[in-house]
């Protein structure tokens, strides 16, 4: 979604791409994210092979640990925005769990989270 956003926001408000801010909020970290082969065989062709061990830790039993936020800082570089445009707040929901909501720890338990969004004139 992240690089797809810039995309469109290149096409659509004719914004610069070196002039976009990216955000990286509070999301299950990579050392909790279990996820199955399927997963990783679908987001292998998006990133290169050197980035692969920032982004994939195998478990073993088909089941890997994948990092959202790495992934997303990776595509929002690859969309073009600048190292320094993109923040990561480096909180992960299950470790926080206390002070923000995740679906896997909770085991499916609604809870809510918010985005903002802005772009000046």
């Amino acid at each position: 979604i992240a690089g797809k956003t810039v995309s469109l926001m290149v096409e659509r408000f004719h914004s610069r791409r070196e002039d976009i801010l990216g955000a990286i909020g509070p999301a299950i970290g990579l050392m909790d994210f279990e996820v199955g082969k399927e997963v990783i065989d679908a987001m292998r062709p998006l990133f290169s092979r050197e980035e692969w061990p920032s982004l994939f830790r195998e478990k073993g039993n088909g089941k890997y640990l994948f990092g959202l936020a790495e992934a997303n800082h990776y595509l929002m570089r690859k969309a073009g925005l600048l190292e320094n445009h993109i923040e990561d707040c480096h909180i992960s929901t299950w470790t926080d769990n206390d002070f923000f909501y995740s679906y896997r720890k909770e085991k499916g338990r609604t809870g809510r989270h918010m985005a903002v969004l802005m772009m000046e004139p």
